[in-house]
C-alpha cells in the first residue's frame, strides 16, 4: 500500500472511515389498527442503534427500514413482534 493522498482520505467531503453498507428491508406488519400502533412500531424501530431510518405505513401495513448490513432481518422481526404484531419480510 502506497502513500495516501488527501483525496484518498476524503470521499464526497467526508473522511473515509470504516464504512458500513446500509440496506433497506421492507416488512409486512399485520395487526396495526390505529395511528398509535404504527407510531409505536416506528418508534421501536428507530430507537434501535442499528436502524438508520424507519417508516411505517398504517394503511399499507408496511414498515420500510434502513439498517446497517450487519443487522439480521430476524432481529427486526423480533422487535416488532414484541409489540404484539405479526411480521414477515416482504
Amino acid at each position: 500500500m502506497g502513500l495516501m493522498t488527501t483525496s484518498d482520505w476524503y470521499l464526497h467531503g467526508h473522511p473515509v472511515t470504516d464504512q458500513h453498507q446500509d440496506v433497506g428491508i421492507q416488512c409486512i406488519v399485520e395487526g396495526m389498527v390505529c395511528d398509535a400502533c404504527s407510531s409505536r412500531t416506528e418508534n421501536t424501530l428507530v430507537q434501535r442503534s442499528d436502524v438508520e431510518t424507519a417508516s411505517v405505513n398504517l394503511e399499507a401495513g408496511l414498515a420500510e427500514v434502513v439498517v446497517d448490513s450487519s443487522t439480521s432481518e430476524a432481529e427486526l422481526v423480533e422487535a416488532v413482534e414484541s409489540l404484539g404484531f405479526a411480521v414477515s419480510v416482504a
